[in-house]
């Protein structure tokens, strides 16, 4: 396999869902090449990734097993619209902010989770011109369970004594004081 970095090696993948199916296309090109083992695919494609990527690819069953079919299955479950062509609707995306309300934030892991599944799937209607940014703020605003939105209005309030409690924080300033 390349070095990783040279110019011969995939690009490192950095947890962005709509290049998860190019990337492992040509990780595996690469991969046939060399005739690695299912088994050595699983520890390679580490090599290509971010260190949070990676961190979370460990967890992974597949990646426990050494099984390189089951660990695809396992990234492409985990990271929504990976697979070309798959599309999103409002309604699901409601469907996510309803689930993630009903669950307090134990850890910034959990918040850090809440937005990269938001922000896939956000990001994706917004371009189809399904959400306007106000949509975007309030859906992910209204995800976050009442007490913990409580204490980052609070901490809101802290820094900028002029906010208006009435509105809903953008997504940005909501996680960045999440």
């Amino acid at each position: 396999m390349p070095a990783p970095g040279s110019t011969r090696a995939p690009d490192k993948f950095k947890g962005n869902s709509s290049q998860l199916q190019d990337f492992l296309e040509e990780f595996e090109g690469h991969a046939v090449a060399q005739e690695l083992t299912d088994d050595e695919k699983v520890r390679s494609v580490l090599k290509y990734v971010d260190g949070m990527t990676k961190s979370y690819w460990k967890t992974l069953d597949g990646y426990e097993e050494r099984d390189w079919v089951k660990m695809k299955t396992e990234l492409f479950d985990a990271y929504p619209g990976a697979k070309k062509g798959h599309r999103y609707t409002v309604k699901g995306l409601l469907k996510l902010a309803e689930s993630y309300a009903q669950k307090r934030i134990e850890e910034e892991a959990d918040l850090i989770e809440y937005n990269r599944q938001f922000r896939i799937m956000s990001r994706l209607l917004k371009n189809d011109k399904k959400v306007t940014t106000n949509e975007i703020n309030r859906y992910f605003w209204y995800g976050i369970h009442k007490l913990d939105r409580k204490e980052i209005l609070g901490r809101i309030e802290l820094k900028d004594s002029t906010f208006d409690r009435t509105t809903v924080p953008d997504m940005e300033l909501a996680l960045k004081m999440g």
